[in-house]
């Protein structure tokens, strides 16, 4: 849609890629209102750009909150000294 005003003469390629991204925006945020419905209250949200140990902590510590033993380190880990 916002390609078509561009090659229609109706909005500049500037306008056309800031549509875009506004666009974009838009629908990611659409989509996460929507995700958030879906979800049972139980589920761990993880924040993705946080660090990875960070992470982890999170999901170790809602597994013990729920009386789940956390699985031991993996193989690759066993095998860094």
């Amino acid at each position: 849609r916002e390609m078509t005003a561009y090659l229609r003469g109706e909005r500049t390629l500037e306008e056309a890629m800031e549509d875009i991204r506004r666009s974009t925006r838009r629908y990611a945020r659409r989509q996460l209102t929507w995700l958030r419905t879906q979800l049972p209250d139980s589920v761990i949200h993880i924040d993705a750009t946080r660090p990875r140990a960070e992470q982890v902590g999170r999901v170790l510590d809602a597994l013990r909150e729920a009386g789940i033993e956390a699985p031991g380190p993996s193989r690759r880990e066993r095998s860094t000294p």
